[in-house]
């Protein structure tokens, strides 16, 4: 996603406001929340989710509000407002139902799992993200479905359930067949990386987040970027490429930071053991100097870096 999207929603919102139009201006905050989102602009995005929730509100549209709350909600999740997030998702979730809206309430449901996962809640992640996968099979919804799919192979991976993890992967694999979705396209990859990691099987690991990387670093979504750099980190530590490792952990902290990316807590402690264990393979000098490179480098650098382009 370029600027291009950035600057047709300003457009529109300009359009609307000449018109006073306020439902156009209210749906033009909503979009551009979603775009500052996908960016990784997270403030922006909570920003813009406020000004719909604000202006629907006064509108008396009860769909514009979920919306609206959904944005709020997910966006919390990112920056670690886990209770606001909470608040948010379970309001908007509400309203779609009462609206009779399966799929956002489906939708909904996958926020909540997410949410629950995120703060090491797997049996509520789980129950959450089968309510959701149940409702997109009831509509068909295949996106929705490849999604679900790799969101429970992630939690079963977590959990150390590797064989259903690997179940659910391949199957969202085959879902996502004839679908033109680069973004749903990358979490295959990235999460196939996941499953190769768990193996130690390093070649296929680092073959699979390549693979990843590219796809999100073309569509400059930022917060898969992220994610992706903390998986070559990894490997390259697996590969005994310490400096490497030092240099890509630096690069996605520092991400992290100026997006205010939270770390969710059920990964918190593995993130602190990756980055102290690679500090006892580095003299201090050698380690400080790799962790500054990280710090210096760009988005593009990091991720040229990375796939080593």
């Amino acid at each position: 996603m370029s600027a291009g999207w950035t600057h047709f929603v300003e457009e529109q919102q300009r359009l609307a406001q000449r018109l006073d139009d306020r439902q156009g201006i209210a749906d033009s905050y909503g979009v551009m929340g979603w775009v500052e989102e996908f960016l990784g602009n997270y403030q922006r995005a909570l920003n813009c989710f406020n000004k719909r929730l604000m202006l629907s509100r006064a509108l008396g549209n009860q769909r514009g509000i979920a919306y609206a709350l959904r944005g709020l909600g997910e966006t919390a999740t990112a920056l670690g407002m886990y209770d606001e997030a909470d608040a948010w998702l379970n309001e908007a979730l509400t309203i779609f139902l009462q609206l009779g809206d399966r799929r956002y309430a489906a939708q909904l449901w996958n926020d909540l799992g997410v949410l629950a996962y995120d703060v090491n809640k797997p049996g509520v992640a789980e129950s959450y993200f089968q309510l959701s996968l149940t409702t997109y099979r009831s509509v068909n919804d295949r996106h929705g479905i490849v999604k679900l799919l790799l969101n429970l192979s992630r939690l079963l991976l977590l959990q150390g359930e590797f064989s259903g993890a690997a179940a659910y992967q391949e199957e969202a694999a085959q879902q996502i067949r004839g679908l033109a979705d680069k973004l749903l396209l990358a979490s295959i990859w990235s999460n196939r990386a996941r499953l190769a990691r768990h193996n130690r099987e390093w070649t296929d690991a680092e073959s699979a987040v390549t693979q990843a990387l590219r796809l999100r670093r073309d569509l400059n979504h930022r917060p898969g970027v992220v994610e992706d750099l903390e998986q070559f980190a990894d490997v390259a530590f697996a590969n005994l490429h310490a400096t490497r490792a030092v240099c890509l952990w630096s690069a996605a902290e520092r991400f992290r930071r100026v997006m205010h990316m939270a770390v969710p807590p059920c990964e918190q402690t593995f993130h602190v053991q990756q980055i102290e264990s690679v500090r006892l393979h580095l003299a201090p000098a050698e380690f400080d100097a790799a962790w500054r490179t990280g710090q210096s480098m760009s988005w593009e650098q990091a991720t040229t870096y990375a796939i080593g382009e």
